[in-house]
């Protein structure tokens, strides 16, 4: 429901679990928070077709 009504391309990431003690841990690790964050923005040059 969230990106259902949308004007634009929209997408939900569920990167993990705080319900889940070790998805937690890891979503705590900065390498991990780096490489997601590094993830995603390779996706949305990679949609957008354009790179940096």
């Amino acid at each position: 429901m969230v990106t259902r009504q949308t004007t634009m391309p929209a997408v939900l990431l569920e990167i993990g679990f705080l319900s889940n003690p070790q998805e937690e841990i890891t979503m705590w690790n900065e390498k991990f928070q780096l490489h997601v964050a590094k993830s995603i923005a390779e996706g949305i040059e990679d949609f957008l077709q354009v790179s940096q």
